[in-house]
């Protein structure tokens, strides 16, 4: 691993440990970091330093809307900004202190203390487009957000991703890196999708065209890396820690999601919730623990809730009632007796 690739890595965690967003593995992850690297614990407490004393910055005074777009002006004229965004998404644009942290070459760490930062987001029951300040196109699943900074497009094309995202990179010098909460992904022009949901089991990359390098994979063997060459899919599964590299793997699959489709393969009913739930802005619950074991396969359009859950309806046995935004799972009785005997029809 670079050691580059490693130093992101820290900072990325540093920026996370800042905010109080670090999860469970995060962590733990980050408090060996802080016992194995000195020279890292040093500046952090620095770089925490400042962040506190932020707190008594005359934030009432600042007039975000005219400070951005002073920035993108700034932006614009370096030829390097897109005067316009195309989305339907909750976008926060604000001013933070001590929050861009950087090393040069010698090992010095500067600090910028008064920067913009961005977060675009696509709500649970939306999917949002998003053309970025480079050029580069990007869709944002339901309950997903990303994150950039000011730098975007002039020294930098990095975003941190929470959830899920299609990106059509634009091709340039300077690489674009997506930082999720389990590995880096880092490209020059290329299109791919990463599915990096907090509460599903693994995360998933998957190589349209291009090639990805990926980077501080976290395995139960240590850091790894990965290049991705077009139809590969990575898988980390994060209850073993083991990251699965597939050839030839169906990108329509993984990636329809963006042009209106529920697409399954071989998903729990279980798993299946969790996307429903996004997608609609519902809450789901199951009666009987067993019917999350139900699979399916298959792919829907996604119409109106009641549509899909009927569709769902037709290859297991399971009804659904809707109240409001709350959707209880239950057994049909009747039609499990006919499910049980064509399953042993078919032994």
């Amino acid at each position: 691993m670079e050691l580059n690739d490693q130093n992101e890595r820290s900072w990325y965690l540093a920026y996370k440990a800042i905010t109080r967003e670090l999860t469970q593995a995060e962590e733990e992850e980050w408090q060996e970091l802080l016992q194995t690297d000195l020279e890292l614990k040093t500046d952090f407490q620095h770089f925490k330093s400042l962040w506190e004393k932020a707190g008594s910055l005359p934030y009432g005074q600042i007039n975000v809307k005219n400070d951005w777009e002073a920035v993108r002006g700034r932006v614009k004229s370096k030829g390097r900004f897109k005067p316009y965004y195309k989305y339907a998404a909750v976008v926060v644009i604000f001013m933070i202190a001590a929050i861009t942290v950087w090393r040069n070459e010698v090992g010095t760490f500067f600090y910028d203390t008064q920067t913009v930062s961005t977060i675009i987001q696509a709500p649970t029951g939306s999917k949002s487009y998003v053309l970025l300040p480079d050029s580069s196109e990007v869709w944002l699943n339901a309950g997903s957000k990303i994150t950039f900074d000011s730098q975007f497009g002039i020294s930098n094309r990095k975003v941190i991703l929470d959830g899920e995202a299609f990106f059509d990179v634009e091709k340039d010098e300077v690489p674009f890196q997506v930082f999720t909460s389990k590995y880096d992904v880092k490209v020059l022009g290329t299109a791919f999708n990463i599915r990096a949901y907090k509460d599903d089991n693994a995360v998933v990359t998957t190589l349209v065209r291009g090639s990805l390098s990926i980077n501080n994979i976290i395995t139960a063997k240590g850091r790894k890396s990965a290049l991705l060459e077009p139809g590969d899919r990575l898988t980390l599964k994060k209850d073993s820690r083991t990251a699965i590299v597939e050839k030839g793997a169906n990108v329509n699959l993984e990636t329809s999601w963006k042009d209106g489709w529920l697409t399954i393969s071989s998903e729990s009913l279980g798993e299946l919730a969790k996307k429903l739930e996004r997608l609609y802005d519902v809450q789901i619950s199951f009666e009987r623990e067993e019917l999350k074991n139900y699979r399916y396969t298959g792919k829907i359009k996604q119409l109106s809730l009641e549509q899909v859950l009927k569709a769902l309806a037709l290859t297991s046995p399971v009804k659904f009632d809707i109240s409001e935004k709350t959707v209880t799972i239950s057994l049909a009785e009747s039609e499990s007796k006919k499910y049980r005997s064509l399953k042993k029809s078919k032994n």
